[in-house]
């Protein structure tokens, strides 16, 4: 038995469902690949193919973003504005090129009306993966993901009806951005159980990860090794420049 996640920020919940799913001749499929416990898709932006570009449910807008400096002269940037973003993994503001209303295709599927922002800096250079996306998909449908297929399928939110087999898990946003949320208990060692939130952060390889603060309410386990992580990139803001 495996088990087919279906993400559905609309619900208020992400739903799993331990069989194997119908198909239909209606929904949208989007190949993809799994590298390191990430999943990527490739992007059809103009006539540039763009592979390796990072699923992400923390990403909060609909768009993409290209950080990998090799494609930044292969597109057509001639109207885009020059933008300040805060929150791109360095702690610095970082400078981009945007074009605020654009199209691009995944697998067979078209998305309009999106932002495409490409990064100037090399701050990304060497990353396994060459872009971001995330909103697009996940905050306007239901995003059914089958790694046994290595496929993944956009259901339309109302076409889409959940029987008993499926659990749904209900999640929660925060401070108006579309980031998901979720309660959830951990036990360190043989401590009671500690209720804590959880966002879910997609384009993380991980089980799970603590952030060992002042106000966290875990213990520290007693044997542990000092590891360097980074925090995905985040957009939090974005100011328009003057050319």
């Amino acid at each position: 038995m495996k088990t087919i996640v279906i993400v559905a920020f609309v619900f208020i919940g992400v739903i799993t469902h331990s069989a194997q799913i119908v198909y239909c001749q209606d929904n949208k499929y989007i190949p993809i690949t799994n590298f390191n416990n990430k999943t990527l898709i490739t992007v059809q932006l103009g006539n540039k193919t763009i592979h390796e570009i990072l699923l992400d449910t923390g990403f909060p807008f609909d768009g993409i973003i290209i950080y990998n400096p090799v494609y930044r002269d292969s597109l057509d940037l001639s109207n885009a504005a020059t933008v300040s973003l805060s929150g791109a993994g360095s702690g610095n503001n970082q400078n981009a090129l945007m074009i605020d209303s654009a199209s691009f295709f995944v697998g067979n599927h078209q998305f309009n009306n999106q932002r495409i922002v490409v990064l100037l800096s090399d701050i990304y250079k060497g990353f396994p993966s060459n872009g971001i996306i995330g909103h697009s998909l996940f905050g306007n449908y239901a995003v059914e993901i089958d790694y046994d297929k290595n496929i993944l399928v956009l259901h339309d939110f109302d076409l889409l009806k959940p029987d008993s087999s499926f659990t749904k898990i209900p999640i929660y946003f925060k401070d108006g951005r579309m980031i998901p949320w979720i309660d959830v208990s951990v036990v360190i060692e043989n401590e009671d159980l500690v209720s804590i939130s959880a966002y879910i952060d997609f384009a993380d390889r991980d089980p799970m990860v603590l952030l060992e603060r002042q106000t966290m309410k875990f213990p520290v386990p007693k044997t542990s090794e000092k590891k360097i992580s980074v925090l995905g990139l985040v957009v939090i803001s974005m100011e328009a420049q003057e050319k």
